[in-house]
């Protein structure tokens, strides 16, 4: 049974405060960057100009905030990375944290070129399947036997892997591309970004400290 897989608390709730520098180092480098990149985007005219049908703002306001974002995640990554030391599970994490960065590299520069040259659909969308592969390379894939086993209902391993590369690709496609159709409304992205954010923290907390045997599951990152 896929349940004899779960343990009770797996470490207590004070080992996570050993991670306090990854929200500090998160926290400033995404506000330091912003800044920067803002700057850099008023300096060379990298703007979102108002107009009559969807873009209601009263002035241009600035692109370049998700390079700002992305060089946040940079360098809280690499702030845990710092903190997890020589734990067992250092190892899998690390390939999995860079494939991570890579794909949201790749798909943050998909979406700054889609903004300032305005590209094409079909190659915003393969740039962001290119994303999801690099996660597939990596291994982060979800697990559907933990579905299907307990429900009795067993798969072929080849139509498995093939509706997990289904999945991964269709989450990062549906992910990128809601948030696209979210900036009608000043803060509105923004908003319900940090909301998703905060209850995929509360997620993590959750499996880190009670969750499956199988340690560095890639939900926990």
């Amino acid at each position: 049974m896929i349940f004899e897989n779960i343990i009770g608390p797996a470490r207590p709730v004070s080992w996570l405060l050993r991670f306090w520098p990854v929200l500090l180092a998160s926290f400033v480098g995404s506000l330091g960057a912003t800044w920067l990149c803002k700057q850099i985007a008023i300096k060379f005219g990298i703007v979102d100009k108002p107009d009559d049908m969807v873009k209601t703002h009263k002035e241009p306001i600035a692109y370049l905030g998700g390079v700002g974002m992305l060089i946040g995640l940079v360098v809280g990554v690499l702030a845990g990375i710092g903190c997890l030391g020589d734990e067992e599970i250092f190892s899998p994490i690390l390939k999995w944290l860079f494939g991570i960065l890579a794909g949201g590299m790749l798909a943050c520069f998909v979406g700054l070129a889609d903004d300032i040259f305005n590209i094409k659909p079909a190659k915003k969308f393969l740039g962001q399947a290119m994303a999801a592969v690099i996660l597939l390379l990596v291994g982060i894939t979800p697990s559907l036997r933990y579905i299907t086993d307990p429900l009795g209902l067993p798969m072929p391993d080849g139509f498995e892997i093939v509706l997990e590369v289904f999945i991964v690709i269709f989450f990062v496609l549906g992910a990128t591309n809601s948030l696209n159709l979210l900036d009608g409304l000043d803060g509105l992205c923004a908003g319900v970004t940090a909301i998703i954010t905060i209850a995929m923290l509360i997620l993590s907390i959750h499996l880190m400290t009670w969750g499956y045997s199988e340690v560095g599951d890639p939900v926990r990152i």
